[in-house]
């Protein structure tokens, strides 16, 4: 897909970070005013660098070696997953804990299909 000068290739690891991206303003919206704000505030923060590595308009740090999209969405995923474990954990109302669920359902996802564990191959 191509918006102007932005090209998002969508794939499945685009559309999970896409509905991450949905679920995880959904529940920063829905923790304010609690305890949990700050570490939903995280996840999104973390989610939206995924999408802007994604869209190309940040570059990804480290040596050329370690230049790999792939790699950097499994470090990240790898930080989403407990910290959404967590988020559902400490969640106060009965509803936020299906959000924080989600988001950790789909990071997971993310994460066996970016590390090469799941191959899948067909879908978009």
């Amino acid at each position: 897909m191509r918006i102007g000068s932005l090209t998002l290739d969508l794939n499945l690891v685009t559309i999970l970070t896409l509905i991450a991206l949905v679920l995880s303003v959904i529940e920063v919206i829905r923790t304010w005013g609690v305890v949990t704000r700050p570490l939903a505030f995280a996840v999104l923060v973390l989610v939206v660098l995924q999408l802007l590595w994604l869209l190309g308009l940040i570059g990804l740090p480290g040596a050329a070696e370690f230049r790999n999209l792939n790699i950097w969405l499994a470090i990240v995923d790898a930080a989403l997953i407990p910290m959404s474990v967590a988020l559902a954990g400490f969640a106060i109302g009965r509803k936020t804990v299906p959000i924080a669920s989600a988001i950790g359902l789909v990071i997971f996802v993310q994460f066996l299909i970016v590390s090469g564990i799941v191959r899948v191959t067909g879908l978009v």
